[in-house]
């Protein structure tokens, strides 16, 4: 038999086997548990047979690309006609694809039909194995019931004299006949096959799919979907919401970098564009409180903060806000909302973290340490905050201070009339022993018990006055006056203008005053040591004469000078020393005082004719000197520090403005142990140890850890037994802010500072003490020169 007829028989051949296993698989899919044991076993070692009947070769491809015969022709619709020849083709299907192979490949599938019933009635009851089927359970793709049986039986009909099975099966034996090719048997396994009934499947689930999605959209939403193919032209389905937003965002995002790069407009916007385009720059433009085309729940959340602005002391109409853009609004629109948004957020960060003013219009001494937020700082901590109201609150200042006066602030705006504390009225001095129709007023304001009727100013009353006037750094002699009559009635004599000045102020100390710090109260003439949130050390001190006052500024401390010498300050050489030496120079001698010319020792009247910003004074260490045995250095533009002073007498004075400016410590020995023990922790400086270095020679004692001090202004406070406390306004500084805020007053105008040249020295008009000038010495000029 030639090579092309047995290439022709083997094909024919194949193909109906094919089709056979096919009709016996469908059989037994239909059938279902009733297939038995014996036919399952047929199936399943139908691929083996397969394999060997053409080593080397895939019998599936070969069965499916029959190139003629009617046997070879199958249903295009048929889904199991055929068999994917690769399964790498189509991953997802391989499982199911190979079991469809196993059960269709062997011919022998059809015996094991011809005996089933036999199986049946012997009374095997195994139930058969179930092999997927290869159709989608979506889909049904109809079988043409006519070709199947005619496709079964044509190798037995249509070639009658075709040789036997075995020798048309080829067979790894030497023989002349070559191997069946690629030609002769299809594409090889790796070619990718056309797989008519596969794609039909494939096309039937994606039209299943489309519809199901259809119906769900339009079950979900039937008003999206126009009715008919012409309203879907005139009128394309909106995108959805997700993409809509960003369209939205990128709309607004396009119009705030239009905006910002706008160079026109009043002063007003350009100033606002400045201050915010590098801000929005950092962030691309990016919109922090506009979001899908309307305000987010971020600019809620800062809209509450800048209307309750109040509470801290603020005015909300500081910070205006547009009013809803609402929905229909254009991207232009909602830029300009979103940079006003932003403007008010950055301006109430400022105000509440340093201050609406510069500090220095309260006074050219007035220098404290501020921090300012930075406008892009700001946007960035407000965008990101998952709180953006709670952040921008946060500016305020975080000091128990400033708190225990918002406390205030919200009961005196609350309190009725009624519920005001009981004043004690004003009147004429009252001493102990005396009656008076105050005193009932004054038991009930100390809370000292006794009848409404008795107006002694007995021993019990007299005792709670004097506690109170040592609390409230008074004079504790037990007499009412008026100062103790201001501190009794505080509460009432603090206004909420006097609240608000006050807490202002607060905002210009830094944020962190300290783990360790010190902090001068100039109003209330008193020092406090703070470590760790609990006062260790309180005193007197005195501060500057209101001609001369204290500064007001942080500096940090660095160092202690035991027996200094004093260095008379610029200003005060000269404002006195100078016109105090041109009109006696003796006094300059008197007070102990050295001159000096370009740092020279000279005698005080041999200064005549010299350049005066060459001169100075300095006065040697000892008991006279100014600054006593001990001062505290935290060294600032000022020249101002604390120190002792030997006219301590004045520390028993209720109003201590006598200094040119330093601040004077009562009791420098017990302070200074405290502040020793905080720079040169575990040394043990006791006041026995300085003292014992007190002499004439300078001492320098540098500090291991250095801490702030901070100068202050507070003429109303709580204090730490929780009592609020008033003071006088030694300065006008508080009337100052209350002016310079809009809340009462005019605003005072200060002239520029003198000179810092002082104009040349006039000749003498003192001569020297002594004896009358000889004459010679009348003759010459010559004075006597001054000894020791």
């Amino acid at each position: 038999m030639g090579a092309g007829a047995m290439r022709g028989g083997s094909a024919r051949f194949l193909a109906g086997a094919a089709l056979a296993a096919l009709l016996a698989y469908e059989a037994a899919a239909t059938e279902g548990p009733a297939l038995e044991g014996p036919a399952t076993a047929a199936t399943q070692a139908a691929p083996a047979t397969a394999t060997e009947t053409a080593p080397g070769t895939d019998a599936a491809p070969a069965a499916t690309a029959a190139p003629d015969g009617a046997t070879g022709e199958g249903d295009p619709d048929e889904p199991a006609a055929e068999i994917d020849p690769d399964p790498e083709d189509d991953p997802e299907d391989e499982p199911a694809l190979r079991s469809g192979a196993d059960a269709e490949a062997e011919p022998g599938t059809a015996k094991s039909s011809t005996t089933k019933s036999d199986e049946v009635e012997a009374g095997e009851s195994k139930p058969a194995e179930i092999k997927p089927e290869l159709r989608p359970a979506a889909v049904e793709v109809p079988l043409a019931p006519a070709a199947a049986p005619a496709a079964a039986t044509a190798p037995e009909t249509a070639a009658p004299a075709a040789p036997s099975i075995d020798a048309l099966v080829p067979v790894p034996e030497p023989a002349n006949v070559p191997p069946p090719g690629l030609a002769d048997i299809g594409p090889p396994a790796g070619a990718p096959v056309k797989d008519t009934a596969r794609e039909t499947v494939k096309d039937a689930v994606k039209e299943t799919v489309k519809e199901t999605a259809k119906d769900t959209e339009k079950d979900a939403s039937p008003a999206v979907a126009p009715a008919g193919q012409a309203a879907r032209e005139a009128a394309p389905p909106a995108p959805p919401p997700a993409a809509a937003a960003a369209v939205e965002d990128a709309a607004v995002t396009a119009a705030l970098r239009a905006l910002l790069a706008e160079r026109g407009g009043s002063a007003e916007e350009r100033r606002l564009r400045e201050t915010l385009a590098q801000a929005y720059e950092a962030r691309g433009f990016k919109p922090v409180w506009i979001e899908h085309g309307t305000l987010s729940a971020r600019a809620a959340a800062v809209r509450t903060v800048l209307a309750g602005a109040a509470t801290e002391g603020l005015d909300p109409a500081d910070y205006p806000l547009p009013a809803d853009p609402g929905q229909a609004a254009t991207a232009a629109t909602l830029a300009s909302a979103e940079l006003k948004y932003s403007n008010a957020a950055v301006t109430y960060a400022r105000h509440a973290m340093s201050g609406r003013f510069d500090p220095g219009r309260v006074h050219p001494l007035v220098t404290p340490r501020r921090t300012v937020p930075k406008t892009e700082e700001v946007i960035a901590k407000v965008a990101q905050a998952a709180d953006p109201g709670a952040a921008l609150a946060a500016y305020n200042p975080p000091h128990d201070g400033y708190r225990a006066l918002r406390t205030i602030l919200a009961e005196m705006r609350s309190a009725t009339a009624a519920e005001e504390t009981a004043r004690v009225p004003g009147g004429p001095l009252l001493r102990p022993g005396m009656r008076d129709a105050r005193v009932p007023a004054l038991r009930a304001k100390l809370g000292i018990a006794g009848e409404a009727a008795d107006t002694l100013y007995g021993p019990d009353l007299v005792a709670a006055v004097e506690a109170f006037q040592e609390t409230h750094d008074l004079a504790v002699d037990g007499v009412v006056g008026s100062r103790t009559l201001a501190a009794l009635n505080g509460g009432g004599k603090a206004t909420i203008n006097d609240i608000i000045a006050n807490m202002e102020r607060w905002r210009w100390l830094p944020r962190d005053l300290g783990t360790t710090h010190i902090m001068v109260n100039i109003p209330e003439f008193t020092v406090r040591i703070w470590r760790n949130g609990q006062m260790i050390h309180r005193t007197r001190v005195i501060t500057g004469k209101p001609s001369t006052p204290t500064p007001v500024f942080t500096d940090d401390m660095e160092y202690v000078v035991i027996n200094p010498a004093w260095n008379v300050p610029p200003s005060i050489v000269r404002n006195e020393m100078l016109p105090l030496l041109a009109s006696d120079p003796e006094a300059i001698t008197r007070q102990g005082l050295e001159v000096l010319v370009n740092g020279r020792p000279v005698d005080p009247y041999e200064i005549y004719g010299a350049d005066p910003n060459s001169i100075s004074f300095r006065q040697p260490p000892g008991e006279r000197n100014a600054l006593g045995r001990i001062k505290f250095m935290f060294p600032n533009r000022h020249h101002v520090y604390l120190h002792d002073t030997p006219t301590r007498h004045l520390f028993a004075r209720e109003v201590r403005t006598f200094s040119h400016g330093c601040i004077r410590v009562n009791e420098p020995l017990k302070f200074g142990e405290v502040v020793f023990s905080l720079g040169l922790p575990g040394e043990h400086w006791s006041p026995g140890r300085i003292e014992s270095m007190f002499g004439r020679q300078e001492n320098i004692i540098q500090f291991r850890q250095q801490f702030p001090v901070h100068v202050a202004y507070f003429t109303t406070m709580v204090d730490e037994t929780g009592a609020l406390v008033v003071r006088d306004d030694v300065y006008s500084y508080n009337a100052q802010v209350k002016a310079l805020l809009g809340l009462e007053g005019e605003v005072r105008r200060f002239s520029p500072p003198p000179s810092a040249r002082p104009v040349a020295l006039p000749p003498p008009v003192v001569r020297p003490a002594g004896p009358p000038p000889t004459f010679l010495e009348q003759l010459f000029g010559i004075r006597p020169m001054r000894g020791g």
